[in-house]
């Protein structure tokens, strides 16, 4: 089921991506991820999501739609970084 939505960057979100992707001050993943949502909007290229995997030679169609997800119900600072862990993977070992 193909899941449609809309991504819409301001002004000055398309600004702040720009000018961070271009001092390579973020991550490697951070700044695909902006790439990806720049092709994206709707008031710019507006490529799908399959083009988009093709463009930057991704297998997975699955972070790009994610990320298009959640920029539709959050702002694009939240949208781009990486979510805390609800709960550590490990236990903390106790001491003695």
């Amino acid at each position: 089921m193909i899941e449609k939505r809309l991504v819409r960057l301001t002004a000055e979100e398309r600004g702040e991506q720009t000018a961070l992707a271009g001092k390579n001050k973020a991550s490697a993943a951070k700044i695909r991820l902006e790439q990806n949502l720049r092709k994206a909007d709707t008031d710019g290229p507006h490529w799908m999501d399959s083009r988009i995997v093709g463009a930057f030679s991704t297998t997975h169609l699955n972070p790009i739609a994610r990320t298009g997800t959640r920029l539709a119900s959050q702002r694009v600072e939240t949208a781009l970084n990486r979510q805390p862990q609800a709960r550590l993977s490990q236990t903390p070992k106790r001491p003695g």
